[in-house]
């Protein structure tokens, strides 16, 4: 992933995270342009990980995961009953 480096879409931060992306140092075409040929040269270094990268996010965007997050995060009680099915292969 490549993005700007934008005070309103912060999440960026975490999406880079990881070693899976980068953030360009501003949010102009030719900032944009050059974290894109880092970030290409990163992929032909092998400096990135496919399958890392996809387990890494796979597991904390799998959609158990985000179900179990919001309940969590909305302090409610997990029911017993409630089982999340893994459907991920």
């Amino acid at each position: 992933m490549v993005a700007g480096n934008s005070g309103t879409l912060s999440c960026f931060h975490h999406y880079i995270s990881r070693e899976s992306g980068r953030l360009a140092l501003a949010m102009d075409a030719d900032s944009l342009c050059e974290a894109l040929m880092l970030e290409a040269d990163a992929w032909e270094a092998g400096q990135r990980d496919p399958e890392r990268i996809s387990r890494i996010w796979c597991e904390e965007f799998h959609s158990t995961k985000v179900a179990e997050r919001a309940i969590r995060l909305l302090e409610l009680p997990m029911p017993n009953t409630l089982e999340l099915v893994d459907t991920y292969p």
